[in-house]
């Protein structure tokens, strides 16, 4: 399955990051051109691109693959289910359950639990399969390291360990140093 995505639900979705952030620094007029929040809030196009727009990507087709679940399975929200989201986050906020209420709305709280519903669903029906016979190689071999001896179980005695013959160096006669060349002079 494949959804295209429009741009302007990302873009749409990226201002709304963007608002929800400045609003936890107390910048909450919404009516302030995104252009001038932007500026308040020293974000530029780089990272508008770098961060912003790809949260805002995966959270939009989050949401439209959440809502073709909903779709798709045909989920509703009972008014006990939508009381019982409600409580959760109202406990989650420090907030009143009728104050959640009157800001989100009856129909925003039924979509999101049935999102949740649809989450939930998607998660319980994974399957968790063993790999198959064709996938399973074996590990290549590793080549023994000259440095580390192989490590014994407990138990058992750890092997000798082969020590390889010491490579001969050209020999050098040095020059004697003056002072060991010099015989001690007899005042």
């Amino acid at each position: 399955m494949s959804v295209v995505v429009p741009s302007s639900m990302i873009a749409a979705k990226a201002e709304d990051i963007l608002r929800n952030y400045a609003a936890n620094f107390g910048m909450t007029d919404r009516s302030m051109p995104l252009e001038k929040l932007k500026e308040m809030m020293g974000v530029d196009e780089s990272v508008m691109n770098s961060s912003i727009r790809p949260a805002a990507e995966y959270q939009v087709k989050n949401d439209l693959l959440l809502d073709a679940v909903v779709e798709a399975e045909k989920l509703e929200a009972s008014a006990e289910e939508i009381e019982e989201f409600v409580k959760k986050m109202a406990e989650g906020f420090g907030a009143k359950v009728e104050e959640l209420k009157n800001y989100f709305g009856e129909e925003m709280l039924a979509e999101e639990v049935k999102k949740e519903k649809a989450g939930k669903l998607i998660v319980d029906s994974a399957v968790v399969a063993a790999p198959a016979a064709a996938e399973e190689k074996p590990a290549p071999k590793k080549r023994a390291s000259k440095k580390a001896a192989p490590k014994a179980a407990e138990g058992e005695e750890k092997p000798a360990e082969e020590k390889p013959a010491p490579k001969k160096r050209a020999s050098k006669k040095a020059a004697p140093k003056a002072e060991e060349s010099e015989e001690p002079k007899a005042e």
